[in-house]
């Protein structure tokens, strides 16, 4: 495990001289302004937010606590970011606000963030929450006012949080946290407090709990003023912590030792609290806050691993900006084989015969500064080994005339070269395909006919030794094909076997070469392969890994490919809360994607006044439906196509009264994108009418584009997609006034901007501003071709 170099000086857990012999002037920076923690301060905060007497997430009264937060931090010169979401409770909404102030730093390094629930529970009559959680929001507003008064200046930009409905499910953090990571923000540290001021031992303890890569960091930081012993306790789920750990962001928790005998009651008041046990784990908080929000970035590796000798390892990394020096670290069973620093190359080469006896090396490198300041390490574990390894990061991308191997570059220096080897689908033996360079990262396999095909990869060293093996996916497939490719996967509680609805599916060949694989295996982009997409599920949850590949699929539509997503109930394949709401919040990009609208068909509407041919009526199969769905199973959809989207009726009618009844279940549209939802999963319907359904949508409403219409074609582009406050369009000459809508998929034109055509003859871009709009899935429409726009 990577120590902090100054922790290893301290508390003796290692040797090391350069880095930690002495205390420089970031740890007395560090030091000097966590001594301007004030318990009086703290005290202030606390005092105000149990005046509100219940901040219980339904009161009213929550609109003047976030104004009193907004205020508090404005005052300490943050910009203020507001963040809404939705609680239904009893049927009810009552809208929710997390507040964030933002502090910026001198670089655009990854920011950091400290946050704690401002909610108490759990009366709306008394519920002051002094301890839990008025002591967790003391500490942020704290962080700020050092900041302010101090003049101090990150070199990071810092968030300070403060969560709404932490006590009906995490609610606040939970949709924060979703909401930075669908928007791509990269955070380096997130740091939760929750219950901070009971104490009721002579010694000051407090529980720590933190992500791996930032231990060694967290408790020694945490130690720097002295006075709290820190316990470290395993991660758990029961705090906002849990919220940024879910999205992959690595967290650091205090909480404190003597758990509160008034939790959740009247008597959580100011009187019971230890403001200077509350400024002790405050200091600890706020140590690590200002020391991660002055690191450098860590290194980003290019490769590491043996060198292929088996006593050997080689490592390759990119510069940091402001790194004087690479710290490099080798372990095995705990025991320190090299600890060194590097300060002109950006490679190391070290052979110690002494591996011969090793099968593992821990791989740490960390970046320095100028003021031998030490940033978090990047680890790695290096299998030692005489013979090629496996490669790593093997991956496949298909397009509609060949496929494309990629795999990471191999840190080993005496590779000769990489055997592909490919089995096709009615073949037990995997052929030689070809061989390449194995530093070239790339190879192409063009078949000279639509084949299914298995392929991995072999290195052969200098020596003739074959290496490891690399199954592309584990052994899925790499497709090259232009029919139809079918996600699918089934509920066992459905009655049917996977193998069923394969089968089922596999039985589409007579109308269109299909193909199908299960949405559990690990896809590659292979969507440009195929006309057509089908996502389907048995059960909504199944499903939720099409969230995961929205970018690859938004490229494909646009590209001219067809996509049909067919489950059980699409909204509800993203889990929002802990209660399962079925409100799906504004920052979801597939809320409108996959969005049903169970409304009756508006006469009179743009919708109705658009309606065009009839596209085959589809009748479920009787045999097939699960026993919950009991009634007279008649004729359930009959599609009814207009453009540019189209609703899909039921008729279905059930002893039960379902809701679904001559309701709109779906979606489709037949131009530029193609797009089609269902909302029940198509292998309950006749197969017969799903043959003609999938030949309708390729012969006569031309889901057959992907070999022709290439991304790049069409009378505009547009980037960047996924879009964030601005996007770009460029459109080509056509002598034509410009006219650029955007409509979310309900088909409501959200946003509308024209252009004389004299105004396009020097510049062919135009820039639409998309700020104001929610982080959602639009058609964007110019003139009279339409693409799919996603914005984040």
């Amino acid at each position: 495990m990577y120590k902090f170099p100054l922790l290893v000086a301290i508390l003796s857990i290692l040797t090391f001289g350069t880095v930690l012999s002495q205390k420089n002037d970031p740890y007395e920076l560090i030091h000097n302004l966590t001594e301007m923690v004030n318990p009086d301060s703290l005290a202030r905060t606390i005092q105000d937010l149990e005046a509100f007497v219940s901040r219980y997430s339904t009161k009213p009264n929550r609109i003047h606590i976030v104004s009193y937060l907004r205020n508090r931090l404005e005052s300490y010169g943050c910009d203020i970011e507001i963040d809404t979401f939705p609680y239904i409770n009893n049927g009810f909404n009552f809208e929710q606000y997390n507040v964030i102030g933002k502090i910026y730093g001198t670089n655009n390094s990854a920011p950091l963030l400290i946050g704690a629930h401002y909610d108490s529970c759990c009366r709306t009559d008394s519920s002051p929450g002094a301890d839990d959680n008025a002591s967790g929001i003391a500490t942020v507003i704290e962080a700020a006012r050092i900041i302010s008064q101090s003049g101090f200046t990150p070199r990071r930009t810092i968030y300070f949080g403060a969560w709404a409905a932490e006590e009906q499910g995490l609610l606040g953090s939970r949709n924060y946290a979703r909401k930075l990571s669908l928007l791509g923000v990269e955070l380096d540290l997130a740091i939760n407090l929750d219950m901070i001021a009971t104490n009721r031992s002579e010694n000051y303890r407090a529980y720590v709990k933190t992500s791996s890569s930032v231990t060694e960091h967290a408790l020694f930081f945490g130690n720097l003023n002295g006075g709290l012993s820190l316990i470290q306790d395993a991660p758990t789920s029961n705090s906002d912590h849990a919220s940024f750990r879910q999205y992959g962001y690595p967290i650091l928790y205090f909480h404190e030792y003597d758990f509160s005998s008034y939790y959740h009651t009247s008597r959580d008041l100011f009187i019971h609290l230890d403001m200077n046990y509350c400024a002790r784990v405050t200091q600890a908080a706020l140590a690590n806050l200002y020391a991660f929000s002055q690191m450098i970035d860590k290194p980003e590796l290019v490769c590491v691993g043996n060198n292929g000798t088996g006593t050997g390892i080689y490592a390759q990394w990119l510069p940091v900006k402001d790194a004087v020096s690479y710290r490099i670290k080798l372990q095995s069973s705990g025991d320190i084989l090299l600890d060194t620093l590097i300060t002109s190359s950006l490679s190391l080469s070290y052979e110690d015969s002494s591996f011969s006896s090793l099968s593992l090396v821990n791989f740490y490198i960390s970046a320095v500064d100028s003021l031998m300041f030490e940033g978090v390490a990047v680890t790695e574990n290096i299998k030692l080994s005489d013979k090629p390894l496996a490669l790593n990061e093997v991956k496949a991308f298909s397009d509609p005339d060949k496929i494309t191997i990629s795999w990471k570059a191999p840190s080993e220096r005496d590779l000769k070269e990489v055997i592909v080897w490919v089995r096709e689908e009615n073949q037990d033996v995997f052929v030689d395909f070809g061989r390449t360079d194995p530093y070239s990262t790339e190879y192409d396999i063009i078949p000279e006919d639509s084949r299914h095909l298995y392929i991995k990869l072999q290195c052969v060293d200098s020596a003739g030794n074959n290496g490891a093996e690399s199954a592309i996916t584990s052994g899925a497939l790499a497709k090259f094909d232009r029919g139809l490719l079918v996600i699918s996967d089934v509920s066992t509680a459905s009655g049917f076997s996977n193998d069923s609805v394969r089968g089922y599916f596999r039985a589409l060949n007579k109308v269109v070469p299909t193909t199908v694989i299960r949405s559990s295996a690990k896809i590659p982009n292979i969507y440009k392969a195929y006309e057509m997409v089908l996502w389907h599920s048995t059960k909504a949850i199944l499903s939720q890994r099409i969230v995961t590949n929205l970018d690859n699929l938004i490229d494909y539509v646009n590209s001219g490919g067809g996509l049909i997503v067919s489950t059980d109930y699409p909204q509800k394949m993203f889990v929002i809360n802990e209660q399962y709401s079925l409100s799906v919040p504004n920052e979801s990009p597939v809320n409108s994607f996959l969005h049903i609208s169970k409304i009756e068909f508006v006469n009179g509407s743009r919708l109705e006044q658009a309606r065009s041919n009839l596209a085959p009526t589809l009748n479920v199969d009787p045999e097939r439906v699960p026993s919950q769905f009991d009634g007279n199973l008649k004729e359930f959809c009959a599609i009814t196509p207009i453009a540019p989207l189209a609703p899909i009726y039921t008729g279905y009618t059930s002893l039960s009264g379902n809701l679904m009844n001559n309701k709109t279940i779906g979606i489709i549209s037949n131009e530029n994108p193609k797009l089609c939802v269902l909302s029940f999963p198509m292998f309950y319907f006749k197969h017969n009418e799903i043959c003609d359904f999938i030949s309708f949508l390729r012969n006569e409403w031309g889901y057959t584009s992907i070999p022709i219409v290439s991304s790049n074609k069409g009378t505009f582009n547009f980037y960047p997609n996924p879009a964030g406050n601005v996007v770009t369009v460029t459109v080509e000459e056509t002598g034509n006034d410009i006219n650029i809508e955007v409509f979310d998929l309900q088909g409501t034109r959200v946003l509308q901007l024209s252009k004389k055509w004299y105004e396009m003859l020097t510049t062919k871009d135009i820039i639409v501003n998309i700020s104001k709009l929610q982080h959602n899935v639009y058609f964007i429409k110019v003139n009279n071709e339409t693409k799919l726009l996603l914005k984040r």
